[in-house]
């Protein structure tokens, strides 16, 4: 799941401004990522509510939720996906190394 700014114009013109969105990232029967849903709002209740919506048979298939730095999504998995393993997504992990490296070239 990550969050995405659909437009920097006024919502109430253009709908919502930011929506959090879930992928299934698995690759079983499709051979890509299939985009579950979008939500408005970029929170962790907008996360944790559509996780409870899903119910616990879905809840309980998830083994591992990827994730971005924003600690909410984080704290709507802890509460929702007891079981699963949270890892950040590759985008966010890369961004980091690269803002690592910047610092070390910058002393």
């Amino acid at each position: 799941m990550d969050e995405h700014v659909w437009h920097h114009r006024d919502p109430r013109r253009r709908g919502p401004k930011e929506l959090t969105g879930m992928v299934d990232l698995a690759r079983g029967s499709h051979p890509t990522a299939r985009l579950l849903d979008l939500v408005p709002g970029r929170s962790g209740k907008a996360y944790r509510d559509w996780l409870d919506e899903r119910g616990d048979e879905f809840r309980k298939r998830i083994e591992i939720a990827t994730l971005d730095l924003f600690q909410g999504y984080k704290n709507a998995i802890d509460d929702q996906l007891e079981d699963a393993t949270c890892v950040l997504d590759a985008f966010h992990i890369v961004k980091l190394a690269g803002a690592a490296v910047d610092d070390v070239r910058d002393c």
